[in-house]
């Protein structure tokens, strides 16, 4: 990698440094993996081969990389404490997000091409495609010309042509998310330029002040109530000063204006779900609701 993972990461659960495990160190580390003598975050045996990996300076937390993907996710990190502590999983309205997207939404339906989160929530009709571009594009306009460090918080597999755009300027794009499969999608597409990081937007692994623009697009009212602020915080406290953070976000039924103009949109998802079914479709439940919570505008 041409780029140094320790000026960019800090460990998540205790804020101290990381280094890159020596060769020797993983030797070590994968003989007691085999042996059974190594846990996860969760207190859970940890397997399979680790080919590179990030450990913090009190040595008590490894973060394994894999294709090239950067793993900060607790439950899938190493606890090198004495007493293995149980760490408590993610809460539901998390879970529920993740498991989605890891087993449905970034899967692609076959015949359209699209993914299933698209399918679900976009309005795909011919007759906006225009106005979605622009809207895709308005984005640009308060990034930041060129830098280093573009991040984009809960990146999917950055799904849309358009997106790609965003980080034209930039020497990197972090995608950072809580799919593994969303982020290889994104690493392909991305190649060298992209650095693919499995984390949680709420606590997230990097230093201060590191990019010059971050983004995330509809995402933060998929996050818990009580969180959201948190990760707001979180994704401003990664932006160099003076930068601007750009969200994209949903008033949901705050906003009466657009509940009427999103009629139209609501009519056309209930014929696509209707046209899925008679297809036989049973890859995604056009029912299955997400958690949501949107704030006012105020």
């Amino acid at each position: 990698m041409s780029f140094s993972p320790e000026t960019l990461f800090k460990c998540p659960q205790t804020d101290s440094s990381l280094e890159l495990l020596s060769a020797q160190e993983l030797d070590e580390l994968n003989k007691n993996i085999s042996l059974g003598k190594v846990k996860s975050g969760n207190g859970e045996l940890f397997s399979g081969k680790i080919e590179q990996a990030l450990i913090s300076s009190d040595r008590k937390h490894i973060y394994p990389v894999s294709e090239g993907i950067f793993i900060f996710i607790k439950d899938k990190s190493i606890s090198l404490e004495k007493t293995f502590r149980k760490i408590d999983g993610i809460a539901d309205g998390k879970k529920q997000i993740r498991e989605f997207y890891e087993k449905i939404g970034w899967n692609k339906d076959d015949e359209s091409g699209n993914y299933l989160d698209a399918e679900k929530f976009e309005d795909l009709r011919p007759v906006v495609a225009d106005y979605i571009h622009k809207c895709h594009f308005r984005v640009n306009r308060h990034l930041k010309p060129k830098g280093k460090f573009i991040i984009d918080a809960a990146s999917g597999p950055v799904q849309f042509q358009d997106y790609l755009n965003y980080s034209q300027n930039f020497e990197y794009r972090i995608c950072v998310d809580f799919s593994l499969s969303s982020l290889k999608e994104a690493k392909k597409k991305l190649g060298e330029k992209g650095i693919c990081v499995l984390a949680d937007i709420t606590n997230l692994p990097f230093k201060n002040d590191v990019a010059e623009s971050v983004i995330s697009l509809h995402t933060i009212y998929h996050i818990p109530k009580e969180e959201q602020g948190k990760a707001i915080t979180e994704l401003y406290r990664v932006l160099k000063p003076g930068e601007k953070l750009v969200l994209v976000l949903d008033w949901g039924r705050h906003s009466l204006l657009m509940n009427v103009f999103l009629f139209p949109v609501i009519v056309y998802r209930k014929v696509v779900k209707l046209f899925k079914r008679r297809r036989d479709i049973a890859t995604i439940d056009f029912d299955t609701e997400l958690y949501f919570y949107a704030f006012n505008y105020n």
